[in-house]
């Protein structure tokens, strides 16, 4: 019986190998038929379509974005008027001395106070949000360190680092820890945030929860949000803009600028998507920012389509924050 399945099996085999054989040769004919019709095979069908970030990839470019878009509101206020100086106000109130703006702030609930740290060791500037929540009852710390930061875009030491954008945020579950973690921060000792090491892992591991977000522009029209912490590690490349459309008719679109800076452009309410991604409205303002490594400055510059601008320049200075606002 088992000889017999083989046999039978080559039979069958043999038939499909004919029939396989058949629809070779007719398939060639039918190639050699088109040919003399129609292009031939090395005619170039065009560059390689860009693969759609995913949701999960655009709300993290959101984010990231949305981080150094409130450098310039901090500078000059949402509204860009008369509260500028608000959260100035706020820093400078308790500049006597950095721990008196922690004391004070840490007896409140749900208060953010921003306060400016300058490493003179490294001649370096941080722009620090210090807040205090209490969700269901439980206190909570959290500091946010936002400077700027050489990028080696390319890994290639011959060529000039870019300057990214970076937002550090760690949250703490007491206060001495917070309290430890800004004294390691003037005086210089964290390797990550001095620039003497690229592990952030190493240097924040030991903290509840750190979150480390990069952006900055390689070139026109790209930019590159990279996302870590303690969960996940990711870097997203936008070459095609993120372009959000807002409940009141607004938009906004995200991608790169030149010389390493990041951009968004904002859009009045006639903001339309079309079905292809392709978007029109009437440009309002571009907001650029990017950082400056030799102070660890913050650099946001919004250019108006009247050609006037507004940029702030801001880093950390002696329990301060240092703001130099321009108008032109």
């Amino acid at each position: 019986m088992a000889t017999s399945r083989r046999r039978s099996g080559d039979h069958t085999l043999n038939q499909e190998m004919r029939l396989s054989l058949l629809a070779a040769f007719a398939l060639a004919f039918t190639l050699t038929a088109c040919d003399t019709a129609g292009p031939g095979p090395d005619v170039p069908t065009g560059p390689d379509v860009i693969d759609p970030i995913t949701s999960n990839q655009q709300a993290l470019v959101t984010a990231a974005f949305a981080e150094v878009e409130e450098l310039f509101d901090l500078g000059y206020g949402a509204a860009g008027g008369a509260n500028s100086s608000s959260a100035a106000r706020a820093a400078s109130k308790n500049a006597a001395s950095l721990p008196m703006a922690m004391a004070s702030m840490s007896a409140m609930v749900d208060t953010t106070t921003y306060t400016g740290i300058y490493d003179t060791g490294n001649a370096k500037g941080y722009l620090v949000q210090m807040s205090y929540r209490e969700p269901q009852g439980v206190g909570v710390w959290q500091a946010r360190v936002q400077h700027a930061r050489a990028v080696d875009h390319d890994n290639n030491a011959a060529t000039t680092a870019l300057d990214a954008v970076e937002s550090v945020t760690l949250t703490f579950l007491s206060y001495p820890d917070l309290d430890a973690f800004i004294t390691a921060l003037g005086a210089g000792t964290n390797a990550y945030l001095t620039g003497t090491s690229d592990d952030a892992e190493a240097s924040f591991t030991s903290y509840d929860t750190w979150r480390v977000a990069q952006v900055y522009s390689p070139g026109v029209g790209e930019a590159v949000v990279g996302y870590a912490n303690q969960e996940l590690r990711e870097s997203v490349t936008v070459r095609e803009p993120v372009v959000t459309l807002n409940t009141n008719g607004t938009g906004t679109v995200r991608d790169g600028g030149a010389d390493g800076a990041v951009r968004t452009r904002y859009y009045g309410a006639d903001f339309a998507i079309a079905a292809d991604g392709s978007f029109s409205g009437t440009l309002l303002r571009t907001l650029s920012s990017s950082g400056d490594l030799s102070d660890g400055s913050l650099v946001s510059r919004n250019d108006y389509v009247n050609g006037t601008f507004r940029q702030t320049k801001q880093r950390g200075g002696d329990g301060v924050v240092v703001r130099e606002n321009t108008e032109g």
